[in-house]
């Protein structure tokens, strides 16, 4: 998996979605299979010129993720979360 916090969720995400894309067009596995992003943006498309929006484009994440939106302590369910998808 990956955690990214702030900037760091972005580039995780923008990561995941390249990854995702290069498996559509090559067939090469991605390697994450679960993401835990704390305060994070959304990712940026291919060309990295614009951050992707639900409402504007098709593109979406399709490992399991977990999305904190504000910062408190890290909460059992996030680390059940984790736990969880790294032993399937």
């Amino acid at each position: 998996g990956i955690i990214g916090y702030s900037e760091g969720a972005t580039v995780a995400a923008t990561l995941i979605l390249h990854e995702q894309m290069r498996f559509e067009t090559e067939g090469r596995e991605p390697t994450f299979k679960c993401a835990l992003f704390f305060a994070g943006w959304p990712p940026m498309n291919a060309e990295l010129t614009k951050i992707v929006l639900a409402d504007e484009s098709d593109l979406t994440i399709t490992i399991p993720t977990c999305h904190v939106s504000k910062f408190y302590p890290l909460s059992i369910f996030c680390l059940l979360f984790i736990v969880y998808v790294l032993m399937l």
